[in-house]
């Protein structure tokens, strides 16, 4: 390759624009960075929104059609099979516009495209970023890069990389408060939020709450012994059931689906961030929390003492209790939670920017 070519870097993102997850929000923030480098030339691949002359779109049946559903029921998931579509037009695309650098986070398009590779791109890098625990030996045997976002995760893999002789790194995802203003709307939102607040505290819930991986039952639980003087917000999905059980009364929960803008006019205004994951990937929400100087508390893990760096942030979600005794110690809730707000926004511009990353990250693309 020539000196003053430009590297040409895709990255794939099939759920961008209509799918709220941590992959799609980091897979936007990295193009935004990535896109001002001048050694690159940065395209965003993905499912749905507005095409450009480096955001291409690849529109395949959405996870909630009745083709996907029902192809769901006879094998896998129903967003497992929008992946499979996205893969279809993916290696078309790639048969007609070559890369250097394909940058993933989704297993089946890094296995899809790493079986077809000789094909559709022949030299063509795979940077592979996982964050779940897996000992399989596909992703080392298809990725040529491995990103790590999740401590307990690379410890894992990292002696199998080593032993087939391939490249791991632990770098985490990045939060850049500055990359995106809040969409209309936002002065009416915060509005809404302190009128329902009142004078009580709020703990702040980020995701859908029926996915098992989540254990929100265990929050749930908490939730319902906790006084009149807490009130929950969940920003995601929740069941009507759920939304009944948690709050008969109806002046407890709010529940909101928001742009990831928008989330960032919330964070500031709860009181406590509670992410009751037992094995999560890596919990972009918690670090969007931290740089707001919102107190999380967290799955005790090596990953989550990781992310937050305080094992006073962190307790065993798997008993409600636990929840709930740590909600209720007056020591932690009324006299840490200034110094803990402080400490997180310090610990999170030291730990998890792109300033601070930047130069990992590009080394995952460099030649």
């Amino acid at each position: 390759m020539m000196a003053n070519k430009k590297r040409k870097v895709a990255i794939i993102a099939f759920g961008m624009e209509h799918c709220n997850r941590g992959v799609e929000t980091h897979a936007r923030m990295l193009f935004e960075r990535l896109h001002k480098e001048s050694g690159m030339d940065v395209f965003l691949i993905k499912g749905s929104g507005k095409s450009s002359a480096h955001e291409i779109v690849l529109s395949v049946p959405k996870r909630h059609t009745w083709l996907n559903r029902f192809l769901g029921k006879i094998r896998g998931y129903n967003i497992y099979w929008e992946q499979v579509w996205f893969l279809f037009r993916l290696g078309f695309h790639l048969l007609r516009n070559r890369y250097d650098v394909l940058y993933t986070q989704e297993y089946v398009h890094m296995v899809g495209v790493g079986k077809m590779r000789k094909l559709l791109a022949p030299g063509m890098r795979i940077v592979y970023c996982e964050g779940f625990i897996s000992t399989h030996g596909t992703r080392l045997k298809y990725a040529d890069i491995l990103q790590e976002v999740n401590k307990d995760n690379y410890k894992v893999l990292a002696p199998l990389a080593k032993e087939c002789g391939k490249e791991i790194k632990l770098i985490p995802h990045f939060f850049d408060p500055r990359w995106e203003s809040p969409d209309e709307g936002w002065e009416k939102l915060k509005e809404q939020v302190i009128e329902f607040k009142v004078d009580r505290k709020m703990i702040l819930y980020v995701g859908p709450t029926e996915l098992r991986e989540k254990n929100f039952h265990v929050l749930e639980q908490a939730f319902h012994k906790l006084g009149s003087d807490w009130c929950l917000l969940i920003c995601g999905e929740v069941p009507q059931a759920c939304r009944t059980s948690l709050d008969p009364s109806g002046d407890r929960l709010k529940v909101l689906c928001l742009t990831h803008s928008l989330m960032q006019v919330i964070y500031p205004l709860a009181d406590v961030f509670i992410l009751p994951s037992l094995d999560e990937p890596f919990g972009i929400a918690t670090i969007e929390a931290l740089s707001h100087g919102l107190p999380v508390l967290l799955h005790d893990t090596e990953h989550s003492l990781w992310l937050c760096n305080d094992p006073n942030q962190c307790i065993d979600m798997r008993e409600a209790a636990n929840i709930l005794s740590k909600l209720q110690d007056k020591t932690f809730v009324e006299e840490s939670f200034e110094q803990i707000s402080f400490k997180n926004q310090q610990y999170f511009l030291k730990t998890f920017t792109w300033e601070h990353l930047k130069k990992d990250y590009l080394q995952l693309f460099a030649e």
